[in-house]
């Protein structure tokens, strides 16, 4: 996600706040600020913020938030074997290793989305 600059202008805020509670000095300041600046992304801000506690720009809590959202999407990891042995039953009971594939993606396709309910 791009940034606006008023992100950019937050990011900054908190590095001053950083600045005052002592965890950063001028130097680090400096070189630190010239990132946000030159941040594009919610991408580029992270590593200014790595290794610093709270607090840290709304704009990083967000992205966290966003990425955080497809977690529900993965693949449940407990369907592929029981997918892999239904496939090899199938070819050994079928001969026709194309039926079986084509059963076994149905049927990692139905327990997958049945896992997530």
């Amino acid at each position: 996600m791009r940034l606006s600059d008023a992100e950019r202008e937050e990011a900054m805020e908190v590095l001053s706040e950083h600045v005052r509670t002592g965890r950063l000095d001028l130097t680090e300041f400096g070189d630190r600020s010239a990132l946000v600046t030159s941040a594009k992304t919610c991408r580029d801000l992270e590593p200014v913020f790595d290794d610093l506690p709270e607090p840290h720009p709304r704009v990083l809590a967000a992205a966290t938030a966003a990425s955080a959202a497809p977690a529900s999407r993965r693949f449940v990891p407990g369907v592929l074997p029981i997918a892999l042995v239904a496939a090899a039953a199938l070819i050994f009971l079928t001969r026709n290793p194309f039926f079986a594939g084509i059963v076994a993606l149905g049927l990692v396709a139905y327990l997958t989305v049945r896992a997530r309910r």
